[in-house]
């Protein structure tokens, strides 16, 4: 992308930013801005609003604007040229945030006709500032229950949102008193479009209503490092940047453990876990998120680095047995055609047993084979 900075507003392209006025208060919640752009042939048909250089917004263009028209009466439709755009500036960090307006000139490239700096006031008190976690599943009699429990520790039920995809095995009934249950409709069970668009569009929403949301899937447990923090509740409300990055770990069934006992505490039962960067996942946003196919990369936020302090326990391979029993059903349902010609989501199709016991202890996502002792302080807290 070319930015071009556009000094003097009687050369076209031109532009402004006029509200909010510089210099203004803002509260850290989505607003409103608008003013007008134009061309040489009339009014531009693409601008967008650059949020310290960090985040765009697309801005809404052709408002009626009879000023700008007396202004430049040689241009065509200029009386079109007003523009207004929605905000978000839940995830500057610091007390100011840069308006950058950028329009789209005939040559293809991207002027810069505008900027302005605006107050961004800190959050209000702690009970305003409230957070929700989601998370979507199908058929999930095992995890669901221990997910809802951990989260249930520093979420209210009513800020806790399950995403039901068809459940038949009565995973997601009886819940009212738990979470919202809300459901999902999809034909294939796997279709990682559609799961990442679901995903995606439902975070998004929820910020809407809350300052910051997290997701994770049905087996990843978030966990604030109890040395450093009173509970997950306590990270994010001393959270101030846009996003937190997870530091990941996966916890494996050594071939001498026992098989997992599901209404016993986990970490007690299992000695090892193993770092996986593959699992280091963008997960809590004060800002909508855009993530890759199985949620590993995130793209609004890239300058957010794994917090040391801040773990996903991913428990997928927590117990051998179970692992092969969901990948046996994975593999039974339908799966798009798509999925299938990129291989996406592959290992949940994983179920020949040489394969499936190489995946298990081997896959590439473990690093370290031997893993390392999960410390015993964070074995208290799941």
């Amino acid at each position: 992308m070319i930015l071009k900075r556009r000094d003097g507003r009687d050369q076209l392209p031109a532009g402004a930013i006029e509200v909010p006025q510089a210099s203004s208060a803002a509260h850290r919640t989505p607003l409103i801005a608008g003013g007008w752009a134009l061309g040489p042939q009339g009014p531009l048909t693409d601008a967008i609003v650059l949020v310290d250089g960090r985040w765009a917004t697309g801005a809404k263009l052709d408002f009626p604007r009879e000023d700008i028209a007396a202004r430049y009466p040689d241009v065509p439709d200029a009386e079109r040229a007003g523009w207004s755009a929605m905000i978000d500036v839940r995830g500057v960090v610091g007390t100011t945030a840069e308006l950058r307006l950028l329009g789209h000139t005939s040559a293809g490239e991207w002027a810069e006709l505008d900027r302005s700096e605006v107050r961004v006031d800190e959050p209000g008190a702690l009970s305003e500032r409230r957070g929700a976690v989601f998370t979507i599943a199908q058929n999930e009699i095992r995890f669901l229950p221990l997910w809802l429990g951990h989260y249930r520790r520093d979420f209210d039920a009513a800020d806790i949102y399950v995403l039901d995809h068809g459940s038949t095995d009565g995973s997601t009934e009886g819940l009212d008193q738990h979470c919202n249950v809300v459901a999902v409709h999809r034909e294939k069970s796997f279709d990682h479009m559609w799961l990442k668009g679901t995903v995606e569009d439902f975070q998004a929403f929820l910020l809407r209503s809350y300052e910051t949301v997290l997701f994770a899937e049905v087996d990843e447990f978030v966990v604030a490092d109890p040395d450093h923090y009173a509970g997950l509740g306590a990270y994010i409300e001393g959270l101030r940047e846009p996003a937190a990055c997870c530091t990941g770990y996966s916890v494996v069934q050594h071939p001498e453990e026992p098989p997992l006992r599901f209404d016993a505490p986990v970490l007690a039962q299992r000695r090892y876990w193993h770092r996986s960067p593959k699992y280091s996942k963008r997960l809590i946003g004060k800002i909508p998120l855009a993530w890759n196919i199985g949620f590993h990369t995130e793209f609004n936020a890239p300058g957010i680095q794994p917090d040391p302090h801040l773990y996903l326990i991913h428990l997928h391979r927590v117990d051998y047995e179970y692992c092969l029993e969901r990948h046996r059903s994975s593999a039974s349902r339908p799966w798009p055609e798509e999925d299938l010609q990129w291989n996406l989501g592959w290992h949940q199709r994983v179920v020949e047993p040489d394969e499936f016991r190489d995946w298990f202890f081997h896959g590439d996502d473990l690093g370290d084979a031997k893993g390392e002792r999960i410390p015993d302080r964070v074995r208290e807290v799941l």
